[in-house]
């Protein structure tokens, strides 16, 4: 994925300590700014509570509340 300069860091599991994802630190394009302190994380690296792979699909996404989101 190449969409412009970024200083990124990763972002790892405080129970196992993998990685999981990265956080944008700074976006030089000004049109990527909205970037700057977002989390990636990576859904298959990520499980859910009960240890079962985390998905959530874009059904149950538009289901909840602005509160439970």
């Amino acid at each position: 994925m190449m969409t412009g300069v970024h200083t990124v860091v990763d972002t790892f599991c405080v129970r196992c300590g993998s990685l999981v994802g990265w956080r944008y630190e700074t976006v030089n394009e000004n049109s990527q700014k909205y970037k700057e302190g977002r989390f990636i994380l990576e859904r298959f690296k990520v499980l859910g509570p009960d240890g079962s792979a985390y998905s959530i699909g874009h059904e149950d996404y538009e289901s909840r509340s602005e509160d439970e989101v």
